[in-house]
């Protein structure tokens, strides 16, 4: 994609604004068009394909972050970079849910501006490339393995599976979705002979179980858990549905988790953002991201929440960090109890763990935290929305260093304020 047929669309309500970005922008060959309500920006959204949105979080007519939900609908390639003069830890995290691939404050450095949108438009090239490579991969791989042996694996891997409660048409397209890493609709049903309508069907039943998730792009990709995590779900389902099937189910279980990762194909790609869609599988990430941790843990959540994790920890095989590793809290007013007997009980907890397990810690509370983070080492990171435990809420996964940056200042603001 040459500059010159890059179309940029600036929304902001303050004419010097887009005044200034244009005249930035236009000397480095880009067609600069402005729109200073959220109304206006949608019209021309839907009359021209832009490349690149600049959009004010606070518009006269419209909240950023809303227009951004509705311009991911009409144009979701396009990048979004995200401009605001009051940042907040609450519009970073949305934005970034809901598709931003940048979060800028102001005042803005003309520099950053250009630097941002080239760095942002490079990375999109390079992943159209990636995406056409991946394609044709996709086609080769999926040409080699249409052979008997493949074929085999997943009648006997179906077998299996129907114990553990799926069908052959479920099973067929979770295999599939297990040999390929991470796959589109497309590539689903041209490995697993379904048709794309079929997929379509069973996608969101199989999500809804726990053993296939969703990454937040385009085109939307499908990727199967881990294969024992993906075994014990379908346990706990087919058991709280058919108890007297649980001896059957505990005999088939390890043979097959050793198929499953005994398969040979398949490829995982690095730096994504992944969707974690029960809450089994969140606090089973959880305890995985702490025990790698080599140096530091930000946390903001309910605070029982890390000392069960760490009291998992200190009762695993390896259960001292290789190095002290410096954990930082932020945690609601009422998170310690009412009284100093309750807050007492969760220091000592803590003091003890950080003996045992070779950390020290430092406490910070502020009235209400906005979001549940934690962040291992600034390598990867999971977070979502404060709510109650019994209430459905999607958590996000990341090991994409520029969405870890973006939750680590997020914390980093409310580390100040607390």
């Amino acid at each position: 994609m040459s500059q010159r047929s890059i179309n940029v669309l600036i929304v902001d309500d303050e004419t010097s604004i887009q005044d200034t970005f244009s005249k930035i922008l236009k000397l480095d060959g880009y067609a600069v068009e402005s729109a200073g309500t959220g109304k206006d920006a949608l019209s021309k959204a839907m009359a021209l394909s832009y490349d690149v949105f600049l959009i004010d979080i606070n518009l006269p007519d419209i909240e950023g972050t809303d227009l951004l939900m509705q311009l991911q609908q009409i144009n979701p390639s396009a990048i979004k970079i995200m401009i605001t003069g009051m940042p907040s830890a609450e519009n970073a995290i949305k934005s970034l849910n809901i598709g931003a691939s940048s979060f800028l404050t102001k005042p803005l450095d003309p520099s950053v501006l250009r630097r941002t949108i080239k760095e942002k438009l490079k990375q999109k090239s390079l992943n159209t490339y990636s995406d056409k490579n991946l394609a044709q991969s996709t086609k080769v791989k999926i040409s080699k393995i249409q052979s008997n042996e493949y074929r085999n694996f997943v009648e006997e891997v179906a077998t299996m599976f129907m114990t553990f409660g799926l069908n052959k048409t479920k099973s067929r397209i979770y295999t599939a979705i297990n040999v390929l890493g991470a796959a589109t609709v497309s590539e689903i049903a041209m490995l697993s002979k379904i048709r794309r309508e079929e997929v379509y069907r069973v996608l969101p039943e199989l999500e809804g179980t726990g053993i296939v998730s969703s990454r937040l792009e385009s085109p939307r990709k499908f990727f199967a858990i881990d294969a024992k995590a993906t075994v014990e779900e379908l346990i706990t389902l087919k058991t709280n549905l058919m108890k007297r099937e649980l001896d059957l189910l505990e005999s088939k279980k390890d043979q097959l988790i050793s198929k499953l990762n005994s398969t040979s194909f398949g490829f995982y790609e690095e730096n994504t953002i992944e969707v974690l869609a029960r809450q089994e599988n969140i606090e089973t990430k959880m305890v995985q991201m702490v025990n790698k941790a080599k140096n530091s843990i930000i946390f903001t959540g309910p605070i029982d929440e890390l000392v069960g994790i760490l009291e998992v920890k200190s009762k695993s095989c390896e259960n001292i960090f290789e190095n002290q590793v410096e954990i930082r809290i932020i945690l609601n007013n009422n998170e310690l109890g009412e009284n100093e007997v309750g807050a007492g009980s969760t220091l000592r907890s803590l003091r003890l763990l950080s003996s045992k397990i070779n950390f020290i810690f430092e406490l910070k509370k502020v009235d209400k935290t906005p979001f549940k983070v934690l962040v291992i080492d600034r390598k990867e990171a999971i977070w979502g929305e404060t709510r109650a435990r019994e209430h459905f809420t999607r958590f996000l996964w990341t090991n994409d260093p520029f969405q870890i940056g973006i939750l680590k200042r997020a914390f980093e603001n409310l580390w100040q304020e607390a």
